[in-house]
């Protein structure tokens, strides 16, 4: 029997932020980043973008909120890639992003991870371009798919 994706009920409204589209068709994101000038269609149909000086991620910028009561199951490898961040220095973050978004359009896309029940995690992925929420959407599974056997 298939197991289907849970679909999020995150509100992203009371935040402040102006969802302009959520959970767009990967066609339709591509078809609104050309509009905005984002990039272009390669030949094979893929949306080619120009990302500018900064390319891609840096594994040295993965950042996770350490809580001093957490005792969580699968305990976090701290290192050269896990870096902790202080809840308050999050939170503070979170502020600067909530304002900066706040006047923009957010194209919202609840998405998930993981091969089986147990590695099962969901997310929504709060993108500000078309183009950045396509890739997402390729990167991830939509919520609406099942989970492969």
């Amino acid at each position: 029997m298939p197991i289907l994706y849970p679909t999020s009920d995150f509100k992203l409204e009371p935040l402040g932020l102006k969802v302009e589209e959520r959970n767009l068709s990967r066609a339709q994101l591509i078809e609104k980043a050309i509009l905005h000038k984002e990039g272009q269609l390669t030949e094979n149909g893929s949306l080619s973008v120009s990302t500018g000086k900064f390319t891609g991620r840096s594994p040295q910028d993965k950042y996770i909120v350490q809580y001093a009561h957490d005792k969580s199951e699968f305990p976090i490898d701290w290192g050269n890639i896990n870096h902790p961040i202080a809840p308050e220095k999050s939170e503070k973050l979170l502020g600067k992003m909530l304002a900066f978004s706040q006047t923009r359009a957010i194209y919202a896309q609840d998405l998930s991870a993981g091969h089986s029940e147990r590695y099962f995690s969901t997310c929504t992925c709060i993108p500000n371009l078309p183009g950045k929420a396509s890739s997402r959407a390729t990167s991830f599974c939509r919520q609406t798919q099942t989970l492969p056997h």
